[in-house]
């Protein structure tokens, strides 16, 4: 395990910004109020630092890149920024100013340049700011920061593979589909880093992206006995020939849960571009081989595969530098540094993590110690970095999702009062929501299980013995075609 470095940053910033009405997003992305100094705007009367214009090279997987460390992107001034920085307290100065960059149509903007993965390597502070034009409408300011903690194991096969090109990089800025795009760098003394290069992706449309199911949303309560609904990296429309071949199975012993800092009005059916975005950024731009979240969580409660692998098993991956080797990571794609999480959000996060704790058999009562640190089972990006992810607003529904784990893994059925207390008298039943099984209740009020999984049926019917033995029976409509099945009791309580 890697060692673990304590830098003032955030998480993944993903911010809608531009013209997005037309889309249903919102046109400006949270508002400085929000206390997140990740996300600074500068106001619109704002003018463009000076800088030679220039053309984006395309890539034919949608990456358009501008080499940085052209001569003619120095900067020639100690002009102040167009925003105050993450940053300000390191003094840094400019490195890199351009005019305006024009590209075929992109729809994420980045700054990566030459690095490893190390999160305690010591490499300068870098401070970069972005502006699109939409529509012929050029956005404000955005400052976009270096999280060297959203990452991979600084000592993991991934990043010291023998064709590993692994880069350095701003964490990604999701915007509006634009054309046009200005960028400022500063660094601790004015040097440009090396390799220092402006990534632009276009996520591209994919048909299969489009299916119904990846616009749906499910309302029915999994159970954390089993699987929960998880929409496929088909569904998002993951082109499969860009990751690495390559995997690393890990452990889990807990999960971290993140936000992606993007506004919060995007439609069902922007996710599964906004997602290739991530993963086009993470695998082409940073060059890990997968998308670095094993699971993204959208507003509308639908859970996302990540990096690929298997759902079901201990898939290392790249969000939180030091514990990609223990836990997994699950991002909800939305801002929530004020925000409360929509209760479907909430809800999935739970679902999904007593499920995948079933699986890996992991306690959510006791808190896991990685290598001497000790966090909670189900804890933030915070608990073990200094960043603001996953947001105050999400960080505060932490304690319900750890008490949902709990109930729908360990969670006890009620002792009901009021029944006649006699072996003959009238029993009850009852299925309980979190798992569908099935319990009955004898005269004495304590609970005896019947069965399992039994969210196949919609009606129950529990009274006499039909066939006369004198053990109550079960009778009970299926869920898909109505049709009618009798249970017979059994003197054990069973059917």
């Amino acid at each position: 395990m890697a060692a673990r470095a304590f830098l003032a940053r955030g998480c993944l910033a993903v911010v809608l910004a531009g013209s997005l009405l037309a889309t249903g997003l919102s046109s400006a992305p949270p508002a400085s109020s929000h206390h997140d100094p990740r996300l600074t705007l500068a106001s619109e009367s704002d003018t463009p630092p000076a800088g030679p214009s220039a053309k984006a090279t395309t890539a034919d997987d949608g990456l358009s890149t501008v080499d940085l460390t052209t001569p003619g992107f120095a900067a020639r001034s100690s002009a102040e920024p167009p925003m105050p920085s993450l940053y300000a307290d390191q003094d840094l100065q400019p490195a890199a100013v351009t005019g305006e960059i024009t590209a075929d149509s992109f729809r994420l903007v980045a700054v990566t340049w030459d690095g490893d993965a190390d999160a305690d390597s010591g490499e300068a502070e870098l401070a970069a700011w972005v502006r699109t034009r939409t529509a012929g409408e050029w956005t404000r300011w955005y400052e976009i920061p270096h999280d060297p903690e959203h990452g991979l194991e600084a000592d993991g096969a991934e990043a010291d593979g023998a064709e590993a090109d692994v880069r350095a990089g701003t964490d990604p800025l999701i915007v509006a589909a634009s054309d046009a795009v200005q960028v400022r760098v500063d660094t601790a003394d004015g040097t440009v880093p090396n390799g220092l290069r402006l990534d632009l992706v276009d996520p591209g449309d994919v048909p299969e992206a489009r299916a119904d199911a990846a616009e749906s949303v499910d309302t029915e309560e999994p159970a954390a006995a089993r699987r929960p609904t998880i929409r496929t990296r088909a569904q998002w429309g993951a082109d499969e020939s860009l990751r690495g071949p390559d995997l690393t199975y890990a452990r889990v012993d807990g999960a971290f849960v993140h936000h992606s800092v993007s506004a919060n009005a995007y439609e069902p059916g922007e996710v599964p571009a906004m997602i290739r975005g991530i993963y086009r950024y993470h695998v082409r731009s940073r060059g890990w081989n997968d998308i670095g979240y094993n699971f993204l969580i959208d507003r509308f409660g639908r859970i996302w595969e990540g990096r690929h692998g298997g759902v079901d098993r201990a898939v290392q991956g790249a969000h939180t530098a030091g514990y990609n080797d223990d836990a997994f990571g699950a991002a909800a794609l939305g801002t929530y540094t004020s925000k409360s999480a929509e209760p479907r959000l909430v809800e999935a996060f739970h679902n999904l993590i007593a499920w995948k704790f079933r699986v890996h058999g992991v306690d959510p009562r006791k808190p896991v110690n990685y290598d001497g640190e000790k966090w909670p089972a189900v804890a933030g990006h915070r608990d073990a970095a200094s960043t603001v992810c996953p947001g105050d607003g999400l960080y505060r529904a932490l304690p319900t999702i750890r008490r949902s784990v709990q109930a729908l893994m360990y969670g006890k059925l009620p002792t009901l009062s009021g029944l006649p207390k006699s072996p003959s008298a009238q029993e009850l039943i009852a299925r309980r929501t979190s798992d569908h099984s099935l319990w009955r209740y004898k005269g004495t009020g304590h609970p005896q299980l019947v069965g399992t999984h039994w969210n196949s049926m919609n009606a129950l019917a529990f009274g006499g013995a039909g066939n006369g033995d004198r053990w109550p029976d079960l009778l009970a409509r299926k869920r898909t075609d109505g049709s009618l099945w009798f249970y017979a009791g059994r003197a054990d309580g069973h059917l």
